[in-house]
């Protein structure tokens, strides 16, 4: 069998890298696509990668031609430089965001559902509380994805909740800014 590049119309590992981030990437790093592809071979080292090269200043020019799964994940290490976030708790909402953002971007109806605490569920209900402007002070939708993180052993992440939506939040407009010509 064939080793994938990651170039044509599959994406690298699950990464879902298209050839302009590779370039991109490439570009920032000064390394060879070779060289770059094994770096990340890896999904934690391709977050390493990104959350080093996040702290540089770019244009909105270099970030205009780049696909979903390399703008969300730069954005939040961007955006969490000076918040006291860990490295797995980063990962994770980056992870929920590549999952669920594509899936409400797709859908007609969108269901806020408080009734299952499952992992997944709690997930879901946080990406559209961050992209939705649902006020979370005293909602029993907050307290449904905190406990749905906490049954999966997010605890840090369950008790850092509110400032994940905030970043959220402040994420969808930098998005925006950076995506709309």
């Amino acid at each position: 069998m064939e080793k994938s590049t990651g170039f044509g119309d599959y994406s690298y590992h699950s990464l879902k890298l298209e050839k302009k981030d590779i370039n991109f990437l490439c570009n920032v790093t000064k390394l060879s696509k070779e060289r770059l592809l094994l770096l990340i071979e890896e999904r934690a080292d391709y977050y390493l990668l990104l959350d080093t090269i996040a702290a540089r200043e770019y244009t909105k020019e270099e970030f205009h031609c780049l696909s979903f799964n390399l703008i969300v994940p730069f954005v939040i290490f961007k955006l969490t430089k000076d918040k006291n976030f860990d490295f797995e708790e980063k990962s994770y909402i980056i992870d929920a965001l590549c999952t669920f953002l594509p899936v409400i971007a797709h859908t007609n109806q969108i269901v806020i559902q408080n009734s299952k605490k499952s992992e997944k569920h709690s997930k879901l209900n946080f990406v559209l509380c961050g992209f939705l402007d649902i006020d979370v002070e005293d909602h029993q939708i907050l307290k449904d994805i905190e406990t749905g993180f906490r049954s999966a052993g997010k605890r840090e992440l369950a008790n850092h909740l509110k400032d994940w939506i905030e970043v959220i939040k402040t994420m969808k407009a930098e998005l925006w800014k950076t995506v709309v010509v």
